[in-house]
């Protein structure tokens, strides 16, 4: 009798961990690749804590469409070579249900072709070059603000004040040149004038070169667009080597902690928040 009682226990635990399991809904599995080392780091480590609390509040309320919704992503290096093996990867191999972009217009440009090879919808809210989206690819959709957009309040900030002459530095990559282009073609409606206008190549960390330059021109108004820690070591080398511009701006970096890392010369630098 106990024996039998045993045996209709167990199975009624087994059938109720089965029914459980069924019941269970399949999780929605999102992948992304980003910057967690290389160049954009800084910036990149902001990327995807934000879409690490995203997750963690839907799951918070429910889930996504009744299910539970599961990150998977993997450090692409700030490499776009690095960026396509991994979104190859999240498709292929881990096969997951929706993709998100990876930090920086020159990776999201890269690993845009792979969402379209494999017809996969991709939100790109790390990359605001709008080259990326004038392809005529369906499956690539912007959520951030587009690069040329990235200046107005600078610009806007330079025509209040009388400001006259313009001073453009960029890393030669995607987003930092789309800015330039874009702020070059604003600048005289803002009464600025462009008297330098140059790029400096990826991971470059002196820029004192292209500054000198700067500093015989005695612009009054100069924008670094670039990311986090070049807009860090273009500000720092500018008070070093006594650059008097009336006006400094970044396009990514002001907003972020690490800026403050600069101490007084981070005072009173303007960036765009999104």
């Amino acid at each position: 009798m106990t024996s039998n009682r045993t045996l209709v226990i167990a199975a009624a635990a087994a059938m109720a961990q089965s029914l459980a399991a069924r019941a269970e809904p399949k999780p929605i599995v999102i992948g992304a690749s980003v910057s967690l080392s290389g160049t954009y780091a800084g910036s990149g480590k902001y990327s995807i804590e934000g879409t690490q609390l995203w997750v963690e509040d839907v799951n918070a309320r429910g889930g996504l469409l009744g299910r539970p919704v599961r990150l998977i992503y993997y450090d692409d290096k700030s490499d776009p070579n690095t960026g396509v093996q991994l979104y190859e990867k999240l498709i292929t191999s881990d096969t997951v249900d929706l993709i998100v972009g990876p930090y920086s217009s020159g990776v999201t440009s890269a690993v845009s072709t792979v969402a379209e090879k494999h017809h996969m919808v991709m939100l790109g809210p790390e990359a605001a070059d709008v080259k990326i989206y004038t392809r005529g690819y369906k499956y690539n959709f912007q959520a951030q603000t587009q690069a040329g957009r990235y200046m107005l309040g600078a610009l806007t900030l330079a025509k209040a004040n009388g400001y006259k002459t313009l001073a453009l530095l960029a890393e030669d990559t995607a987003f930092p040149k789309a800015v330039s282009t874009e702020v070059g073609k604003m600048a005289g409606e803002y009464g600025l004038k462009v008297v330098f206008d140059e790029t400096y190549p990826k991971g470059s960390s002196d820029f004192s070169a292209l500054l000198t330059k700067v500093k015989q021109i005695a612009p009054d108004v100069l924008f670094a667009n670039s990311y986090l820690p070049d807009s860090q070591g273009i500000v720092r080398q500018c008070h070093e080597l006594g650059i008097e511009a009336k006006m400094f701006a970044v396009a990514v970096g002001a907003a972020e902690p690490e800026f403050r890392n600069l101490g007084p010369s981070a005072e009173y630098v303007f960036g765009a928040t999104q």
